[in-house]
């Protein structure tokens, strides 16, 4: 990732328009490509959520979606790997994300720094997500946080599962396979 300085929110949105920039702290960062371990898995969870909100009506995923949200003296923008809206809010959701997501996921990159990660899962939490995904291709493990809970961890012999999504199971051995 390379940040530089911008001293607003809206200073970088007049600055970047449409590009994979994050903005966070005054910074704008760059979101490194997907590598094709990180886009199989995002297609392949794309997929499955996709489905399970066609077959259920309970929401959609959103993959790569603008939210812009926060504190008025800490607002953020992120670009999640993939963002899931329950429903009703699915429903005519603007372009660009004004809140958080019901839940968040993000697909950890070689390039990411822990600690950057850490404050985004936090920023997450503290803002209105009711359930952040960190994947996490290398050890080939789930973590999912919601707030004022402990961390639930997945392998790769275990079924994905969220309480906010009903009956969506996904074995991870089909989530990893070939990624």
């Amino acid at each position: 990732m390379i940040a530089t300085q911008t001293p607003t929110v809206e200073e970088f949105l007049r600055a970047t328009g449409d590009d994979r920039s994050e903005f966070v702290r005054g910074e704008k960062i760059e979101k490194a490509l997907a590598g094709r371990e990180h886009a199989r898995i995002q297609m392949r969870l794309g997929a499955a959520l996709e489905a399970y909100g066609q077959r259920t009506g309970k929401g959609l995923p959103f993959s790569e979606w603008h939210h812009r949200f926060g504190p008025p003296d800490d607002q953020r923008i992120y670009i999640p790997d993939i963002a899931f809206l329950l429903a009703p809010r699915h429903i005519g959701a603007p372009r660009y994300a004004d809140s958080a997501s019901d839940i968040m996921i993000e697909i950890v990159s070689p390039n990411d720094k822990p600690l950057d990660l850490i404050d985004k899962v936090e920023f997450y939490l503290r803002n209105g997500v009711q359930s952040v995904w960190i994947i996490d291709p290398e050890t080939k493990q789930v973590d999912i946080q919601k707030p004022g809970r402990k961390s639930q961890r997945f392998d790769a012999a275990s079924v994905l599962t969220d309480e906010l999504l009903p009956g969506f199971e996904l074995p991870l051995a089909d989530l990893f396979a070939g990624a």
